[in-house]
């Protein structure tokens, strides 16, 4: 079968300081996998990754898989912040992802072996009190098991504050 394929799916997010709800601008968003692919805010925090495809041939076979996107954020004025996009593989459509990413001014120093444990924890509270209830179990930040950590101990405080928080919000 000759069909097109999308290697990058299109991204519309939005920096979002996270005390205040205001845009960030001049944000960097860039993928940790292929640093290439970068955008950066604009005045009213948003940032758009085009999409990428190609025309080709596929051996029609059953079976598809969920490939996960880790998207670096970065500004001067703020800690380093995270998000992750997921696209259905193989990709024969386009499949926008819209994440906000909010970041934030005072974070815990990361340990090199974990470094988005500290921001994970501020961002799991925050979704806590920026998130639609009716949506959370859908709309919830993405659990630790996606980011790097190579701290045993530390990857399960993030785990455990992870679980509890999105407890919380659904009951």
């Amino acid at each position: 079968m000759i069909t097109r394929e999308w290697d990058v799916q299109p991204v519309l997010g939005q920096v979002v300081d996270g005390e205040t709800g205001e845009p960030v601008n001049g944000a960097r968003i860039v993928n940790s996998a292929n640093p290439q692919l970068s955008a950066e805010s604009d005045g009213n925090g948003e940032f758009f990754i085009e999409a990428e495809s190609k025309i080709r041939f596929h051996l029609l076979m059953f079976g598809s898989f969920i490939d996960r996107q880790v998207w670096q954020v970065s500004h001067d004025a703020y800690a380093n912040g995270v998000t992750l996009t997921s696209t259905h593989r193989p990709a024969f459509t386009e499949q926008l992802s819209e994440p906000v990413v909010p970041l934030f001014k005072n974070v815990d120093q990361a340990p090199d072996s974990c470094p988005f444990g500290p921001y994970l924890l501020r961002l799991y509270d925050w979704a806590l009190h920026h998130r639609d209830p009716r949506l959370v179990a859908y709309d919830f930040p993405p659990a630790p098991s996606y980011f790097p950590c190579e701290d045993e101990g530390y990857r399960g405080e993030l785990s455990e504050a992870y679980y509890h928080r999105l407890w919380e919000a659904v009951y």
